[in-house]
């Protein structure tokens, strides 16, 4: 589950990152209200994620969803993998089989992956090195981000930048916690729509725990 809030965070991620000299930077919240930045967005990923089918040693592959995901982890062999087997099996399930049912659980961990590093002589240094517990947390993100920022721009604009994540705008459906962007979640997200994030938090029947 841990994982699908890396991938968000690529998208929506509540720090200071320095503009395009043409674009405002504004929340989730404030970005949802216009339709052709959404569209823009929108359009971007469906290129990116399209991208997921390339060669792996294109630069079309570079510029992939799954390339910028696996940056920050990824299962499979490589020098920073995660063991997908312990890491659902000992680790997640019998955290997810505690809340919800056996039928919900494998559902949710069956469409997980390994990935297979490209040997290109760069990339087994890259995936899988985002940094937690450590003073490199912030540091690492806003490089990350930063470069990220650049690849959507190759399919939305050079204009554009991407919103933050302004986590008390948008509460949960009881007022309590604080509930996904309306951005990314329900039908009208379109490619920003994850089916596999937390249960409950696309249709915010639960809340994240501020």
């Amino acid at each position: 589950m841990k994982r699908n809030y890396y991938i968000l965070g690529t998208l929506l991620f509540s720090m200071s990152l320095a503009t395009h000299a043409d674009s405002l930077r504004m929340s989730a919240t404030e970005f949802a209200k216009d339709p052709a930045k959404v569209s823009a967005l929108q359009k971007g990923l469906e290129k990116m994620r399209a991208n997921n089918n390339a060669p792996p040693l294109s630069p079309e592959f570079r510029t992939s969803f799954n390339y910028w995901a696996n940056t920050h982890g990824y299962f499979g062999t490589g020098t920073h993998a995660t063991d997908k087997d312990y890491y659902v099996n000992q680790y997640r399930m019998p955290q997810c089989l505690q809340i919800y049912s056996k039928a919900v659980c494998d559902s949710y961990y069956k469409h997980i992956q390994n990935s297979s590093v490209p040997n290109d002589g760069f990339t087994d240094e890259v995936w899988g090195t985002c940094q937690h517990g450590n003073l490199n947390f912030l540091p690492w993100h806003r490089m990350m981000l930063y470069f990220y920022e650049r690849t959507v721009r190759k399919y939305v604009g050079q204009d554009y930048s991407l919103p933050y994540w302004d986590y008390y705008q948008e509460k949960a459906a009881n007022g309590k916690g604080l509930a996904l962007p309306q951005l990314v979640r329900g039908k009208q997200a379109g490619t920003l729509y994850d089916q596999f994030r937390t249960p409950g938090l696309n249709a915010n029947i639960s809340a994240i725990d501020p």
